[in-house]
Parts: C-alpha cells; structure tokens; sequence
C-alpha cells in the first residue's frame, strides 16, 4: 500500500502537490476523503500488529510515521534531492522498504522477549 502510494504520487506529481498541499478554502468531500485514506492505512497498520508484522503501540503514531517517511521521501524525490543512482542512491519504495523491514525487525524482537 505504501509504495502504491509512492508510486501514484511520483507519476502524478501535480495532483501529489494538489491534494497534500494547503487548503485555502474548506472542502468537506476532500476532509471526508482524506480522513477515509487514513483510516483505511491505519486498518492496515493495526491488522500488521495483530500479526506480529510491525510492532505494538499507538497505532495512529505509527501509521502517521509510515506516511511520512513515503510524503517526505516522495517530496524528496520530485525536488531531485533522491534517486536511485544519484543523491542517497534509492528511490521512495527503497525508503518504503528499509522502514518495514527496521520495523518488521522490532516486532520480531518484541515477540521473543
């Protein structure tokens, strides 16, 4: 999910720009939509933890964490500050992986503790 994310906002980079950017105006469609995405990521954080795939807590903190390392590492990208082969030599999904897997890696350990 996260990297379909990743993946969707570097080929659509204006809309990316669009719907993270600032709101001058209220917009309830857009608020109730936004708020759907997070609930729906944070369904998938909470459903990991109850497999022992990412590590217990707060689930709304780590599902905040996780999209802001894809935000960030996708801003980073399209501002040509990342890129496989060029500055820090990955790309979002690279970032994407290497948080799972430090994740992945605490839970395990929390498991066997």
């Amino acid at each position: 999910m996260l990297k379909a994310y990743a993946a969707w906002a570097l080929a659509h980079p204006a809309r990316f720009r669009l719907v993270f950017g600032p709101w001058t105006t209220p917009f309830d469609a857009l608020s109730d939509a936004a708020g759907a995405a997070r609930d729906t990521l944070r369904q998938h954080v909470e459903a990991a933890q109850r497999a022992g795939e990412l590590p217990q807590g707060d689930a709304d903190r780590l599902t905040v964490l996780l999209q802001s390392v894809v935000h960030g590492s996708v801003e980073l990208a399209l501002d040509g500050h990342l890129a496989v082969g060029g500055k820090w030599n990955t790309a979002p999904d690279g970032l994407v992986d290497d948080l799972l897997r430090h994740l992945q890696a605490s839970a395990s350990s929390d498991a066997t503790a």
